[in-house]
């Protein structure tokens, strides 16, 4: 192995001694995570980032507006026919609750389902009016499940007026600032006013609501496959994480590290792009980032142009909503949180156990209080864990380092521009990078691509699918959706920008030496 690769036996030797003298006697000192960072990354990536925050529970639901002027929507259109009849054969099943929109209330359907799919898809059922269409994205977005909508979008006041403020904006805009997704499946129709005779081209939506990152089992993937080869709809999509990306190592053992000599001392822990389609990679390298390493660097920087991590591809091809501009690379210092993680799930596995005393009190047993980390980490006499060991994300801005690395910023304009669905990302060492930027010889570090300039996409002709004219006042034009959409979309909340792509995690001075 090559000289910049050995570490010097005597001074291992010294500082074991160095350390053995000083031993921590807190309850946390023979338990050292950041030498076994193979047993929480996972954990630690979800938690830290809000993943963990953003859980899935309850069933999903599908609510159906039953106002008699849908009826034209099957009468107009024999394409919805089909696919309501697509949609609830394959979505009436006992886990998915199904909803009645109409006469200002919602109700469930507590039907067999030979029931739910008869009434669902017999034309004749829609007679109703004014569908509570708010009260049903106001259950929807409080949720933490998938949701299908099927509606018009027409909403009416109390006293039968129609709406035309963008009342779907704040329930839109919550959804997605919880990192979750709505994607519209439409069709066109045309409805004759029965009351005013106007006659107007519209929208049926099928609106599904997903929650988290929409996976095999997500019901918009359902939908997708029960419409596939049968119909066609036109599909939009708000979504403030519409890029995917994933790399091309050769294998999953294997890391995007350029340099070869370099890629030797690496050791993947986990390629959790490759295993769990989740935008993140765990490295070890088992030198610390010391001068012998620094030269080594100096060589990449002078002789290969400072290519450190490469291909990793970027699918930026979706720009319905939004035109990305710019991309940016930030290093943090985690070593300090990650560890403060680890103790936290470290005390879960800590639980005491209580038994009662003479007094019939309810107290510790005597394993529990002769478990140092069950002291430290639970309120006495209880199972209830003290507030410091409960982990909160936190901002890492105060461990954020400075010109470490950087986008090969050429390379992404001009595969940005010519091949967007493929964009190579190129992780380079910083045009000003020296030795003292790196703060830690062995830290563990997140690397993350950020998308650094973005803007909302006004410029595309299908917002113009979400508004329709009034049916109820002659020359007027219904904005509400459209609007909506607009506002969510350019909501701070929901935008792109600081939005994290993909981040790398490097532990220097690794002693994983397996991979995962």
């Amino acid at each position: 192995m090559n000289n910049f690769i050995k570490i010097s036996l005597p001074i291992m030797a010294l500082f074991c001694l160095q350390s053995c003298k000083n031993e921590d006697s807190s309850a946390w000192s023979n338990f050292k995570p950041l030498n076994e960072i193979e047993k929480y990354t996972q954990g630690y990536y979800a938690a830290s980032l809000g993943e963990a925050s953003n859980l899935k529970n309850g069933n999903a639901a599908v609510y159906v507006d039953f106002s008699d002027g849908l009826i034209q929507a099957y009468s107009e259109n024999h394409a919805n026919g089909q696919i309501i009849q697509a949609i609830t054969n394959k979505l009436v099943n006992p886990d998915i609750e199904w909803f009645a929109l109409g006469s200002s209330k919602i109700t469930k359907l507590n039907l067999a389902s030979n029931q739910i799919y008869n009434k669902v898809t017999d034309p004749k059922e829609y007679k109703d009016i004014m569908a509570p269409i708010k009260g049903a994205l106001q259950k929807i977005t409080s949720s933490n499940n998938d949701a299908l909508l099927i509606t018009d979008f027409e909403e009416y006041t109390s006293d039968g007026k129609e709406q035309f403020e963008n009342y779907p904006k704040e329930y839109f805009t919550n959804w997605l600032a919880k990192g979750n997704s709505i994607t519209f499946f439409y069709t066109d129709y045309s409805e004759i006013n029965k009351k005013s005779g106007i006659t107007t081209s519209k929208h049926l939506y099928y609106t599904v609501f997903t929650h988290g990152k929409a996976t095999e089992t997500s019901m918009v993937s359902q939908i997708r496959n029960a419409l596939k080869g049968r119909v066609t709809t036109k599909i939009f999509e708000l979504n403030n994480s519409p890029y995917t990306i994933s790399n091309d190592y050769g294998g999953k053992d294997k890391t995007g590290i350029a340099n070869k000599t370099l890629s030797q001392v690496a050791t993947t822990i986990l390629n959790a792009s490759a295993d769990k389609n989740l935008p993140y990679e765990v490295i070890g390298i088992e030198n610390k980032w010391d001068d012998g390493l620094d030269k080594y660097v100096q060589n990449i920087i002078q002789k290969e142009k400072g290519l450190f991590m490469n291909k990793l591809l970027l699918n930026a091809s979706d720009q319905s909503s939004y035109k990305l501009k710019k991309i940016a690379v930030k290093v943090y210092d985690i070593s300090d949180d990650f560890e403060k993680y680890a103790r936290c799930n470290k005390a879960k596995n800590h639980i005491p156990v209580l038994t009662k005393n003479d007094k019939k009190d309810l107290v510790w047993d005597e394993k529990s209080k002769n478990d140092p980390i069950t002291v430290e980490c639970y309120q006495p006499n209880e199972k209830t864990i003290v507030p410091n060991y409960l982990y909160k994300s936190k901002d890492l801005t105060a461990n954020e380092w400075s010109e470490v690395f950087d986008v090969d910023s050429g390379t992404f304009n001009s595969h940005l521009k010519n091949d967007p669905k493929k964009i190579e990302l190129k992780l380079i060492f910083h045009k000003n990078y020296k030795k003292d930027n790196f703060k830690k010889e062995d830290a563990l570090i997140r690397i993350d691509y950020i998308i650094e300039d973005v803007t909302f996409n006004d410029t595309n002709p299908q917002l113009n699918d979400f508004q329709w004219a009034s049916s109820t006042v002659k020359g007027n034009i219904n904005t509400s959706l459209s609007e909506a959409i607009r506002n969510t979309l350019q909501d701070p909340r929901v935008n792109q920008k600081s939005k994290i792509l993909y981040s790398y995690f490097i532990k220097f001075g690794n002693t994983t030496s397996t991979s995962n």
